[in-house]
């Protein structure tokens, strides 16, 4: 099968790629993650495959959580034409889960599903599915999903069976899940989340998050309360599909480089949406970019402070100054962007060793600062 969709594919591009060559979407400078239902793949059989392999190549996000797969042979094959990512999925049974993710900057340390046994599973016609990744040694979660569709808008909870009743307790449960087993880590929940983000409080599914926002932030808000022409399922239209993220992607969400975007490819086909929703899904994807490490800008430094360590730096970061100074800050951060050292040195010296043993193993990006608000930036592994 795989020779005679190779085939295929060649002529069938040169008809409408030209278009598709405009559609762009991530960057070499940040991690590019979507979520995108691509509705029964293969909606369209052969013909979709071939439509959504040049979409991800225009594309080139760094992950995609993928909803509704329906032929996990087919997207074995879809695999097999992108040569730049590879596919997970669990098993045959993951209900159309399943990640594309591209192995040279994204390695996997462990997946599995959640809430797959009862009472639990009830509420989940999808078992969550995680992926937990190193993107350039710093890591991030993942929580794919697609939760149960429609309903009236209202919560009803005194009904186990009511649509919005069981969209409720899955947040429930998956912010009680974040809040005790991924306490202090980067994690993205992210799918087809089958509600929007506007509904009154006493309805709103989602009100468990939006009530903590100092700890998760749904980054397409702004997506959600703005014009219905970018919202992710223009078929109804409503905004369904969403990225939420934990306070440890807050600042590499708003650096520069960083944001949000419903992703409209049937912009960039001849027959527009009637064409994408043909043949390839009824929703867009929406992608998210995130600046890694969003800390390493150079704005306000006013000249070098010339500052060199011993690295790897162990329990015991050493620094070494090139001159007397009168007080240096030493800030510490993740690759993420997270603080995680502070310290003021008063007089210095030529040397100092701040005790570090409290920090896990990793990358780090040290920035050191005189009072005269010189830097030195540095790159440090533990």
């Amino acid at each position: 099968m795989r020779f005679f969709l190779i085939f295929l594919l060649i002529p069938f591009a040169s008809v409408w790629a030209q278009t598709l060559e405009d559609l762009d979407f991530g960057t070499e400078e940040t991690l590019d993650i979507v979520t995108w239902n691509i509705e029964f793949f293969p909606k369209n059989d052969q013909t979709t495959l071939q439509y959504v392999v040049e979409i991800i190549e225009a594309i080139d996000a760094d992950i995609i959580a993928i909803q509704e797969v329906d032929d996990y042979f087919y997207f074995n094959d879809l695999v097999d034409f992108l040569s730049e990512y590879d596919g997970y999925y669990q098993s045959s049974n993951n209900r159309g889960l399943a990640y594309l993710y591209k192995p040279d900057i994204i390695s996997i340390n462990a997946a599995y599903e959640l809430f797959i046994a009862s009472p639990e599973s009830h509420n989940f016609p999808r078992y969550p599915m995680v992926l937990d990744i190193d993107y350039y040694q710093e890591r991030v979660v993942l929580i794919n999903n697609h939760y149960k569709c429609c309903g009236d808008g209202q919560l009803e909870l005194d009904d186990n069976w009511d649509e919005e009743t069981r969209r409720y307790n899955a947040n429930l449960l998956l912010k009680n899940y974040i809040d005790s087993q991924l306490t202090n880590t980067p994690v993205v929940l992210l799918g087809d989340l089958n509600d929007i983000l506007t509904d009154i409080p006493e309805d709103n599914v989602f009100q468990n998050f939006l009530d903590d926002s100092s700890n998760y932030q749904f980054v397409d808000f702004e997506i959600a309360t703005g014009p219905s022409s970018n919202f992710s399922y223009p078929s109804w239209p409503s905004h369904i599909d969403h990225i939420l993220i934990t306070k440890e992607l807050f600042l590499p969400f708003m650096a520069d480089g960083g944001g949000v975007e419903t992703i409209k490819i049937d912009e960039f086909l001849a027959g527009g949406f009637s064409e994408y929703d043909q043949n390839v899904s009824d929703h867009r994807p929406v992608g998210m970019h995130v600046v890694l490490p969003q800390i390493l800008s150079t704005e306000g430094i006013k000249a070098p402070l010339f500052v060199t360590a011993k690295n790897p730096m162990g329990d015991i970061l050493t620094l070494y100054l090139n001159r007397l100074e009168t007080a240096i800050f030493v800030e510490i951060y993740t690759t993420l962007g997270q603080l995680v050292y502070r310290q003021k040195v008063q007089n210095p010296g030529n040397n100092i060793a701040l005790n570090t043993s409290q920090l896990s193993e990793g990358l780090f990006i040290a920035i050191i600062t005189n009072a005269d608000h010189n830097r030195s930036i540095i790159k440090l592994k533990k």
